[in-house]
Formats: structure tokens, sequence, C-alpha cells
């Protein structure tokens, strides 16, 4: 084998280990972007207010453990309908949810 062939076989056999080396990289990354499409989605589901079902602002917990948009879980208790996810009635005390909220914001920033 003439030295011109030598080299273009040392190439391609270079060529093809990089090229498997690039599917492997590949398949990889697209296993990662699923993954973190899934969490994303779960991310903007714990964040969507389940009486509304929008992004929530104000999230709050109310008294059946849930968590709401403030406004829509206040409509909620003044008019006397019980929980909409329990259906148990519902106290008038409503606690801030700090996560729920640093999470929503993290959520509304990336779209």
């Amino acid at each position: 084998m003439s030295l011109d062939k030598a080299e273009m076989m040392e190439k391609l056999v270079s060529s093809q280990r990089e090229l498997k080396l690039a599917e492997a990289k590949l398949s990889s990354m697209t296993k990662n972007a699923a993954a973190m499409e899934k969490r994303g989605s779960r991310m903007r589901e714990l964040c969507t207010c389940p009486i509304t079902h929008e992004l929530m602002h104000d999230p709050v917990t109310a008294s059946d453990g849930h968590v709401y948009e403030r406004v829509a879980i206040q409509r909620c208790i003044q008019s006397g309908a019980p929980s909409p996810l329990t259906r148990q009635e519902l106290s008038p005390t409503l606690l801030p949810s700090h996560a729920h909220k640093a999470l929503c914001r993290l959520v509304a920033d990336l779209g």
C-alpha cells in the first residue's frame, strides 16, 4: 500500500472513531434534553393554579393543604364553596407558599 493510501486509511479510521464518539454524545444529550423537558413540564404543573389553570403569582396554601392562586381561592372561600380539590370545607386562613412563589418565578423567567 502506498503512503497516500495508508494515510487515507488512517484518516478514515480516525474519522469513524470520531463519528462514533459524536453519535454517543448526541444520544446522551438527547436523553438529557428529554429529561430536562419532563422536569420543566412538572415544574410548570406545580406552578399552575388548579382553579385558574394559569401560572400562579401569589401562591397560598389553603386549609385543605393544596396551593392555589390567592385571588382564586379567596373567591371560593367567600362564596362558601368547598375545596375544589378535596371538597372539604375551607378555612379563611391562607398561608403564603414561599417555596412555590420562588419556583413560579423561576418557571416564569424560563418561559
